[in-house]
């Protein structure tokens, strides 16, 4: 019995030195110790704060043109009015090119769902705003109107039941009294961002950009706003200087 008493004595001697002379314990890894919560909802479970934001919001990144729906053969829509200068938004143009502060009637417009950004368009009045089955078009009092660089003439934006092929020329609308002449199919909207640009077809069968700009005027403590469709806007402001304001806008579909 000498002999296991004196072996358990010595052990116990020997966890005394442990205790008294520690050794640093080696770290391990656990499940529990590793987890990083990677979500608020983690992290709030667990008494932490959420996480710093990735990107602050920003209203300027937040984007008012969208794509046009693919599966619609056909669209009804309203056109909003943007300037170009500072993106702010100035109404909606109407069947006959003015600019009304809200979406109605005479704003709505009837079209094709596009395939691409290249397809030219005819824009339809659906409601009949002045008469039924009415398009809205360029049209000109001059049957060999020419638009484009260093000219300062204009079309207007009428509504007619005249529908013209895409890249013909002017053809007469006897509807009209003085005649018009007009084209219809020269519209195109880009299905990635809904924006509307425009073309004329002058007497030499060249088709050229039209642009858009908005002249603003206030007349018996009413303003008033109406979009000037031209191939160069600048020569047209050299040419109308009591035209003013003038200031070039997009046209964006707006469903």
């Amino acid at each position: 019995m000498q002999p296991s008493l004196f072996y358990l004595l010595s052990l116990l001697c020997a966890f005394t030195a442990v205790l008294a002379n520690p050794v640093a314990p080696t770290a391990v890894a656990t499940p529990c110790a590793s987890f990083v919560p990677h979500t608020n909802a983690q992290r709030l479970a667990r008494g932490l704060t959420p996480l710093a934001p990735r990107r602050l919001f920003n209203p300027s990144r937040v984007s008012r043109r969208a794509a046009l729906p693919s599966a619609a053969p056909t669209l009804t829509a309203n056109f909003g009015v943007y300037k170009r200068s500072d993106n702010s938004h100035q109404g909606y143009v109407n069947v006959q090119g003015g600019v009304s502060d809200t979406q109605v009637a005479i704003t709505t417009f009837h079209f094709k769902n596009p395939s691409s950004a290249d397809e030219l368009l005819e824009f339809h009045d659906p409601d009949g705003t002045y008469y039924a089955g009415m398009n809205s078009l360029f049209a000109s009092y001059d049957n060999n109107l020419y638009l484009g660089p260093g000219s300062y003439n204009s079309v207007l934006l009428n509504t007619s039941p005249l529908s013209t092929p895409a890249g013909s020329k002017q053809v007469a609308d006897v509807t009209k009294a003085p005649v018009q002449y007009s084209q219809s199919t020269v519209f195109r909207i880009d299905p990635a961002t809904g924006i509307i640009t425009a073309q004329w077809v002058n007497p030499d069968g060249k088709a050229v950009p039209v642009y858009f700009a908005m002249w603003t005027r206030t007349q018996i403590g009413h303003t008033f706003k109406s979009i000037i469709f031209t191939g160069d806007i600048a020569a047209y402001k050299a040419h109308t200087p009591n035209i003013t304001p003038l200031e070039e806008v997009t046209l964006v579909v707006v469903l």
